[in-house]
């Protein structure tokens, strides 16, 4: 008998038949991502655990047999991190664990299951008057905790909160060994600790080091997560700004001295993007407007009145240059701010983007930079487009900079760009050369990725970002947790422990 089939019989007895599948149709389910440049690949089983000692049990089933494992949370992924890089293996969706396990008022957090997405925590919180800060990824209805914990998810929030990993005190995670042992970070791994409270303290930062793992070091199964009150006054600013990214520079920089506990975002739209939403039905109102100018919103929030007007009068005092026009105050007017804000568009804001070009999808080339740096990264990439001009042509792709730039706290922000690759089969390799090409070139002007999954943590290996001493510390860290390198082999090229 097979070692798969062997492997199938043991995880049917625990999990039950209703969750462990090798049918056909299942298995083409979970064989790709949304992503125009990787081929289909298919795993040998696809099982859906609905506990921790149940994860615990495919572990060892897994080593056991010594049949790869991948970590599966929403699968709203573009960087092949849900699914298998090497044929064959074990897809382990987490989706049935989506429990809240205990709301923490007193010291304030939420401990939850992994594979819970950040609509229904957010809206389990928001009736209760919390919120998380930074609400999740763009993909928020259908990506989950532990999904956005994997990749240090940003989102609308973190211009004031931070990336979501910043807000996790501790996690419960199942180490891939072989005896799938289940240990707890922060303060929870003490045994006198009776509930959560801190990430930092009695030793180092183990957490940390299954945060933005894209599911290599372990597998989490649950997140205790901070939560904040949900501020009372909420309000969205949408600005026309000059084409000028020094201005944009100051104005953020100025906005987070006054005022980083009164202002929640600040993104720029760059003037490319807008004209191609105002040639398109992306962003209605500015087709109806015909913008053509960058486009800068900042959204504010605070629990006082007056601290509130305090901050709308910061922002407008700010704004308040030459070329610089306010679009609103409604939706219908141009601001798309106040509906990212107070409508919970930060879930539906980027689903347009990627239709724009009929035929095409994203490969997103999402990165964090220092803020004084993003003019110099904004010449820097359109001299590399054009110089890549005919090649993009020849293979139907279109290539952008930024799509948004989202401001984060302490001087940096993230370039959420990327290429827009033509969505056939035959054109799958292609893609995926321009797509590294394009990555690489960013990590060696100094980008650093965070979504990282199969493509972009592979590309950071090919640009040799890291030197040889830290990429063997690496690989001793991975082999310390995973000896048989059965968790995500292939990601950071990392495939087996004896392999260089």
């Amino acid at each position: 008998m097979a070692a798969t089939e062997k492997a199938y019989r043991e995880l049917e007895e625990v999990l039950g038949a209703d969750y462990v599948s090798d049918q056909d149709f299942v298995r083409q389910a979970y064989s790709r991502n949304v992503d125009p440049a990787l081929p289909d690949r298919w795993p040998d089983i696809v099982v859906r655990p609905g506990s921790t000692e149940e994860v615990s049990h495919i572990v060892r089933v897994a080593n056991k047999y010594k049949i790869p494992m991948i970590p599966r949370g929403g699968g709203a992924d573009l960087v092949g991190g849900s699914k298998p890089i090497v044929e064959g293996g074990i897809v382990i969706d987490l989706t049935r664990m989506n429990r809240i396990v205990e709301l923490n008022e007193d010291v304030g957090n939420v401990v939850v299951e992994c594979g819970i997405t950040w609509g229904e925590l957010i809206e389990f919180l928001h009736k209760r008057g919390y919120t998380t800060g930074v609400e999740g990824p763009g993909s928020g209805m259908s990506a989950t905790i532990g999904g956005g914990l994997s990749n240090n998810t940003i989102g609308f929030g973190s211009t004031k909160y931070g990336p979501c990993s910043e807000n996790c005190i501790g996690v419960e995670v199942v180490l891939p060994n072989p005896d799938g042992d289940v240990i707890v970070t922060g303060s929870g791994a003490s045994q006198y600790v009776k509930r959560p409270f801190s990430r930092w303290g009695m030793g180092p930062d183990f957490t940390g080091l299954f945060l933005g793992d894209v599911g290599t070091m372990g597998i989490k199964t649950k997140a205790v997560l901070k939560i904040y009150p949900l501020p009372e006054y909420r309000e969205g600013f949408t600005f026309t700004v000059p084409e000028d990214y020094e201005f944009v520079v100051k104005v953020t920089h100025a906005l987070q001295r006054r005022c980083s506990w009164g202002v929640s975002d600040i993104t720029l739209t760059p003037s490319a993007v807008v004209m191609l939403y105002s040639l398109t039905d992306v962003i209605k109102p500015w087709k109806d407007m015909l913008l053509m100018k960058p486009v800068m919103m900042v959204g504010i929030e605070a629990d006082d009145e007056r601290m509130f007007e305090l901050a709308s009068d910061i922002v407008h005092e700010e704004f308040a240059k030459p070329g610089v026009t306010e679009l609103g105050p409604t939706l219908k007017e141009g601001n798309i701010a106040e509906w990212v804000g107070r409508k919970q568009g930060q879930w539906q804001y980027f689903h347009g983007v990627f239709g724009v070009l009929p035929g095409h999808f994203s490969c997103t080339t999402c990165h964090k930079v220092p803020l004084n740096q993003m003019p110099e990264v904004f010449r820097t990439s359109d001299e590399h487009t054009l110089q890549k001009l005919e090649e993009y042509s020849r293979a139907y792709v279109a290539s952008v900079t930024a799509a948004v730039v989202y401001m984060m706290p302490r001087g940096e922000c993230v370039i959420v760009g990327g290429m827009s690759g033509w969505n056939k089969p035959e054109m799958r390799e292609t893609n995926l050369k321009l797509w590294k090409e394009r990555l690489r070139f960013q990590v060696k002007y100094g980008g650093v990725h965070y979504w990282l999954g199969e493509v972009i943590s592979q590309a950071i290996m090919e640009a040799n970002a890291f030197p040889p001493k830290f990429t063997k510390f690496f690989k001793d860290v991975k082999r310390t947790l995973d000896p048989n390198f059965l968790l995500s082999p292939g990601k950071f090229h990392f495939y087996s422990a004896e392999e260089e």
